[in-house]
């Protein structure tokens, strides 16, 4: 392991102990009978619709829902994220340039952001993207992401054609009703 690496992981040990130790004191407190106070979220960021996309195109190659709300949010205005926009998200402090890398990357609060917003456009736009979700041990989870389908298949060599079958029947119904 690296001299570096061996830095990150005492960093990060460093801050997951600070974090159980606050945790360990509010559970006191609360036990005690004190009040803690709530402390209130951070607004959501106003973006515009590139800045969402090259939000969701830096969530990774393994993000379905973010890359399909992106290729669609990109094919309606036909611009591509420059870089006043991987500023703006910087600004946000939704991503960072590693020391040392080109590319710009989501920070962990960026993340959530992501696919907590691409979750939301894709009900929001009734979006049919298929997603494989949990697997357990005999089942393995499919979803659409319009959200209003949903199923367990069998893990087998027919278990995903079973459950792509199922949601393409899915979306024929869906667009009959629209």
């Amino acid at each position: 392991m690296s001299l570096f690496q061996e830095s990150q992981n005492a960093r990060r040990s460093i801050s997951a102990i600070r974090s159980m130790q606050e945790d360990l004191a509010r559970l006191t407190a609360l036990q005690n009978g004190a009040d803690i106070p709530v402390q209130p979220e951070p607004p959501e960021p106003e973006l515009s619709t590139i800045q969402l996309v090259a939000l969701l195109r830096m969530a990774g190659p393994h993000a379905t829902i973010c890359r399909g709300v992106a290729d669609h949010l990109q094919s309606e205005p036909q611009d591509r994220p420059s870089a006043r926009d991987y500023a703006a998200l910087k600004d946000f402090d939704l991503c960072e340039v590693p020391e040392g890398e080109r590319w710009h990357k989501l920070t962990p609060p960026g993340r959530v952001l992501a696919h907590t917003l691409a979750a939301r456009k894709a009900k929001e736009l009734s979006l049919h993207i298929f997603v494989e979700g949990m697997t357990e041990r005999k089942y393995k989870q499919f979803f659409c992401a319009c959200g209003h389908w949903r199923g367990g298949f069998y893990r087998s060599s027919t278990g995903e054609m079973n459950a792509y079958a199922k949601w393409c029947a899915h979306v024929e119904r869906a667009t009959e009703k629209a």
